[in-house]
């Protein structure tokens, strides 16, 4: 049995091409009006006085007709406008006659022309192809054969007029189809960035959703599985265990970050620093590190910035246990005016930034890239015998 392959959708008017057809409907309509109205009042200054009366008659409803027959296009009422459009201007072109003077039917003045040509080229903005060619060649019948009846069946005088508003309708459409097909280009454009900028996007989350993985392995598993393997942890310590839990539970809520509402980043400041205190028990070469980090004050944040911000506080201090040489370190938080900055201060033996090789993740991934990610800020100052200063900056404006 062979697979049902279901049909493609045909593709759809896209934003710029919807516009360009809204807007040619309206001015249509627009130029519609202004032509009957303004050419059919000039009209009358050249009837003779003995056509006047069915001049004015013809005149007020053609104008009036054409009005509702805007009013029902710009509705999105197409097909018994334009079909009612045909008779009405077709009944008045076969009663020139009696409301237009004879030498204008011939001379290009008559303001029924200018009134049939303005339908015949409109019509090609307001209906397709095949339906806008429907209504033109009746109109334009209507038109010639009210002429010849003028005219008493003498000479082909109309001729040349009816050949002109058909080369005009057909101008019309094409230019009409030239922009129309120009709002189709921009609309693919336009598709074109959007779902490159769309893909950009995923590739950049993508991206740094890995980076944050990695720079949690970093904190964590790869961490402790350095201190097991390098020794500086027996494998029979009570506290591996623990920290292994720890580190397990870390990676799993940085791969499903399901927490929602508000968290508050002093308590999780204030476990980080009781836990790395306590590690620093046995890791630390300088001994236990007490963290001094005198009435932190509460601040509710969104789970994402205030993860970011503990996991970078955790790694500074993992940092001051690793490397600083000293017992003390310093946390503090300040919030002004929206900013939140976090401070990690120690007086240890400090280093030189640019010394720090690309391969060290400890700085660069785990606490500059992934405060960047967060929209925020980290900066560190350090020199050899100075101590070192982690600054972390996020704004919830």
């Amino acid at each position: 049995m062979v697979a049902r392959v279901p049909r493609p959708e045909q593709p759809r008017a896209g934003p710029a091409e919807r516009q360009l057809v809204h807007l040619a409907l309206r001015f249509g309509s627009f130029c519609r009006v202004v032509v009957t109205v303004g050419c059919g009042a000039l009209g009358l200054v050249v009837v003779p006085h003995g056509r006047l009366t069915p001049a004015v008659a013809c005149v007020v409803v053609v104008a009036g007709w054409t009005c509702v027959y805007a009013a029902a296009m710009v509705r999105g009422r197409r097909r018994w406008p334009v079909a009612a459009d045909v008779v009405i201007l077709g009944l008045a072109g076969l009663a020139q006659s009696w409301t237009v003077p004879r030498q204008a039917m011939f001379d290009g003045s008559s303001w029924l022309l200018a009134v049939v040509s303005m339908a015949a080229v409109t019509y090609q903005w307001q209906v397709p192809p095949v339906a806008g060619a429907a209504a033109t060649f009746p109109l334009v019948a209507g038109y010639a054969v009210g002429a010849g009846m003028a005219s008493g069946g003498q000479g082909l005088g109309w001729l040349p007029i009816a050949l002109w508003i058909l080369a005009e309708a057909a101008l019309s459409r094409g230019f009409f189809l030239l922009v129309r097909h120009g709002g189709r280009v921009s609309d693919r454009t336009l598709a074109r960035r959007e779902q490159a900028r769309w893909a950009s996007a995923l590739s950049r989350a993508r991206r740094d959703d890995e980076r944050e993985q990695l720079a949690a392995l970093h904190d964590t598993a790869a961490a402790t599985l350095l201190m097991v393997g390098t020794g500086a942890v027996p494998a029979w310590q009570p506290w591996l265990a623990v920290r292994a839990n720890r580190d397990l539970e870390v990676l799993g809520l940085s791969a499903a970050a399901t927490t929602t509402g508000e968290v508050d980043l002093a308590d999780l400041l204030a476990d980080v620093a009781t836990e790395v205190s306590e590690m620093s028990t046995v890791t630390g070469p300088a001994g236990r590190l007490t963290v001094r980090h005198p009435s932190l004050p509460s601040l509710k944040l969104p789970p994402g910035p205030a993860g970011a911000i503990r996991d970078s506080v955790r790694e500074a201090l993992c940092n001051v246990v690793r490397h600083a040489r000293t017992s003390e370190a310093t946390l503090s938080v300040v919030r002004d005016d929206g900013l939140i900055v976090v401070e990690v201060r120690d007086a240890g033996r400090g280093f030189i930034a640019d010394r720090v090789p690309a391969h060290r993740w400890g700085v660069t991934e785990s606490i500059t890239a992934r405060m960047a990610r967060i929209g925020g800020r980290a900066r560190v100052d350090s020199s050899p015998g100075a101590g070192t200063v982690v600054r972390l900056e996020w704004s919830d404006d």
